[in-house]
């Protein structure tokens, strides 16, 4: 495939037009159209519809911007990268996490490893679970960091902890002394839910209907931050892991639920694929700052 292409199809969509392509890209105007030609007659699928003016999406074209974007901008990338390897200061260590893991317990990690190896360069990227497991396969990164289990025959994992599943309220709300809280009591407030096909809504409703409960959903979210901060803010009680509340522990509380629900934390890897000697190091700083969380988190190291 055509990477001129590819490139002139992703500075269509945006920068707006086949104008502001053109000067971006140092091409002409007609140089940009007969790439964008080229692109759909090997993809045999029409991407734009033509205007006078400008070139719009088709509902065929979105689609393929939506599932190819990262690749397309790492096109942008490869001379970068081609000069870092001449100059050998390629990215030393490739990681992708899942969201709900970056705050609690990532980032300490990172900062711990950057502080004992502060002339090896980290690339960390955040992704949902179904995406990182994609990019794994893909061989993308080194490993990824999530939860697990993970679902492609091309990754294996390695459990590292297990973290209970909590209902977190605001500071000062009426189960905040509490301990423990029984499911049931968790039903009896609006509920900041994640949204449908989410792992932590699946745990959540995997929870509520096995105590045969029909929670309350008064806001979904997609983000596990937004969620506890809408929490701290009076929005609700939202039902995720102690490690993923952590975020906003100035303005929640979180309590474990009964009957207890743990949600298992760890690595990912592409299988048959050598182990970068660094990624040692940093599991090492991943291990100990799990370590750290089994009295503040009440999490199980395994």
């Amino acid at each position: 495939m055509n990477i001129n292409a590819l490139l002139a199809f992703k500075a269509v969509v945006t920068d707006g037009s086949a104008a502001a392509a053109a000067k971006r890209l140092n091409r002409s105007q007609p140089a940009i159209s007969r790439l964008i030609a080229l692109l759909e007659h090997e993809l045999k699928i029409r991407l734009f519809h033509r205007t006078r003016r400008r070139l719009v999406l088709t509902d065929d074209g979105a689609v393929f911007y939506k599932e190819t974007e990262r690749i397309l901008t790492g096109l942008h990338e490869i001379p970068q990268i081609a000069k870092e390897i001449r100059q050998r200061r390629r990215s030393d260590l490739r990681v992708i996490a899942m969201p709900r893991t970056t705050f609690g317990w990532v980032t300490p990690a990172t900062e711990a490893f950057q502080r004992m190896h502060p002339d090896v360069r980290v690339s960390i990227d955040v992704a949902r679970h179904q995406d990182m497991e994609n990019w794994l396969a893909g061989r993308h990164y080194d490993f990824g960091i999530g939860v697990l289990p993970a679902h492609h025959a091309a990754i294996e994992t390695v459990e590292v902890f297990r973290a209970p599943l909590c209902v977190v309220v605001k500071r000062g709300h009426p189960l905040a002394r509490r301990t423990r809280v029984d499911v049931r009591e968790v039903a009896e407030y609006p509920i900041v839910a994640f949204s449908a096909g989410l792992l932590p809504r699946e745990q959540m409703d995997h929870l509520f209907g096995v105590a045969a409960l029909e929670p309350r959903c008064s806001v979904e979210t997609t983000a596990s931050y937004l969620a506890c901060a809408l929490v701290g803010a009076g929005a609700g009680v939202t039902v995720i892991d102690s490690v993923s509340a952590s975020v906003t522990q100035l303005q929640t509380v979180c309590i474990p639920i009964d009957p207890p629900e743990w949600v298992s934390f760890g690595l990912l890897r592409p299988r048959d694929v050598a182990e970068n000697p660094i990624s040692r190091l940093y599991v090492e700083q991943l291990i100990l700052v799990a370590k750290s969380l089994v009295r503040t988190h009440r999490v199980i190291i395994v």
